[in-house]
């Protein structure tokens, strides 16, 4: 859960990715945090 939780928060947009890859790399960290019960809340998401 912690390596997710780093990943989630040390996320940034790679040079040359789009915005929309960017979204759903941090959907699916977002998703991850979830299934092990780890919620991510909205000020966080921001």
């Amino acid at each position: 859960m912690l390596f997710l939780r780093r990943r989630f928060f040390t996320a940034k947009m790679e040079e040359g990715d789009d915005a929309l890859s960017h979204i759903n790399k941090i959907k699916t960290l977002v998703e991850q945090l979830d299934g092990v019960g780890a919620s991510v809340s909205e000020d966080d998401l921001v």
